[in-house]
């Protein structure tokens, strides 16, 4: 059948116009509309913006505001904000779906069906037993365009094509330099190329050109110390693929930063350090690493049944069981990538301080005061008379904590595993701050891991 028009004194319906913009306008918002953003309490914020169904047009000229449901008290969950399009009833609005708890949770799809069509804007974690929703929980959906999507004004326009052929020919050029300019290098570096900002000619000098090449030959070491001095908070896709795994083996981290991460089962995973353990152990640590942090607790526990550090860490009831689930679900996302080395770790406990101590192999474990604020806060150190070892081979700050404090605070509370009492171990409480608490209480698994 042939379509036409538009022509003067001929009615279109609601359809040959849908046709046309599917014609012209692929799915997605337009823009930068509709972003999805932390609000209040429960709620969030999607920005004012449009977007385009299947050939329909969507408008919301002011921000709206979308209630969250209650947390689950002990399991995460995912949920999804969709803009739907109710087909029979001929609607668009906002909504949030919400997710099923679990230990490993999805965010719900969107619906392509003969009565809705969802694009999927954003997805929201939900920690057990929050309160408020943070910027860290919500992951902006909209750029992909399997969920969602950017429209281009031209149907056959690829967007993403476009986007990667830019993309792989600036990162040639920049790989040489990235990262790794002297504060004083850059400032010198800015100062020539605002000087050619009136420009009409493309051009560089002999002298700048030298000047150039000297700041560029200083970017070309890859290793441990240079890639933890850069932040730069990039995703990495939902795998770590072959290419990432082999610099992460050789020590050379190239593309490697961070903050960088890898959205796996809905979780994201952090790149909190590099090398971090190498040379510590009874037995040394000698594989090169990557040290990563989950953005999220995956779900809440108790340190023990009663209100006793007797044990340490060793001897509790999280490390025999509690974190169990949690090292499942990492040894399933990473696989034999997962590096187990040698970890000092608590295993007595006298007074209230740590006592006692014991070389284990360890993969996935509970951070340390030290490895969060980069020094003991209520663990015991000394008391003017006695000095408490740690009894642990951590003994820096993380650079993702130094670079990026807020990601300490991740509006929930999480356990650490330094016994500060008798009755209790540190752990960091809902609003981010240091704290302490008695065993039997329950409380988030945020835990530590390296991948090789």
């Amino acid at each position: 059948m042939e379509y036409y028009g538009y022509f003067n004194g001929v009615e279109y319906d609601e359809e040959f116009v849908a046709l046309v913009n599917r014609i012209l306008v692929k799915n997605g918002v337009f823009d930068n509309g509709l972003k999805v953003s932390a609000s209040s309490g429960m709620t969030i914020r999607a920005a004012e913006g449009a977007a385009i169904v299947d050939g329909f047009i969507y408008y919301n000229d002011e921000p709206m505001t979308l209630e969250i449901s209650v947390a689950n008290a002990s399991l995460p969950r995912i949920d999804s904000v969709m803009l739907r399009w109710d087909i029979p009833n001929r609607k668009m609005n906002l909504t949030v779906v919400t997710g099923t708890p679990q230990s490993n949770p999805v965010a719900p799809a969107p619906v392509r069906s003969s009565t809705t069509f969802d694009l999927q804007l954003a997805t929201v974690r939900v920690n057990a037993g929050v309160g408020s929703i943070t910027a860290a929980n919500i992951t902006d959906t909209r750029p992909n365009q399997a969920v969602c999507g950017v429209t281009s004004g031209y149907n056959g326009v690829n967007i993403d094509t476009m986007m990667a052929q830019y993309t792989a020919e600036f990162g040639e050029w920049f790989e040489t330099i990235k990262g790794q300019l002297s504060e004083d290098a850059a400032g010198n570096l800015q100062t020539q190329l605002d000087g050619h900002t009136g420009d009409e000619e493309i051009h560089i000098t002999p002298s700048e050109r030298e000047k150039w090449n000297e700041a560029a030959g200083a970017l070309q070491y890859h290793n441990a110390g240079v890639h933890n001095s850069i932040y730069r908070g990039k995703p990495l896709g939902s795998t770590v693929t072959a290419a990432q795994y082999a610099e992460i083996a050789a020590g050379t981290f190239k593309d490697l930063y961070i903050g960088d991460y890898w959205t796996i089962g809905g979780v994201n995973y952090r790149i909190a350090a590099f090398d971090y353990y190498l040379g510590c152990g009874d037995t040394a640590c000698t594989q090169h690493h990557a040290v990563i942090v989950p953005d999220s607790s995956f779900y809440s526990a108790k340190m023990n049944e009663t209100n006793t550090t007797e044990g340490g860490y060793t001897g509790s009831l999280m490390a025999r069981e509690g974190i169990q689930a949690t090292s499942d679900t990492i040894h399933a996302a990473f696989k034999d990538h997962v590096l187990y080395h040698r970890v000092y770790l608590v295993d007595g406990v006298t007074g209230g301080h740590p006592s006692s101590g014991v070389w284990r192999d360890s993969s996935v474990r509970l951070m340390t005061e030290q490895m969060v604020y980069g020094g003991a806060i209520y663990m015991p150190i000394a008391d003017g008379s006695a000095a408490f070892s740690n009894y642990r081979v951590e003994k820096s700050q993380l650079p993702l904590f130094a670079y990026e404090p807020s990601r300490i605070s991740n509006g929930s509370a999480w356990w650490l595993r330094d016994v500060v009492a008798a009755s209790s171990f540190a752990y960091i409480n809902a609003t981010g701050g240091a704290s302490y608490l008695a065993a039997s209480n329950v409380s988030g698994i945020r835990p530590v891991f390296s991948i090789c």
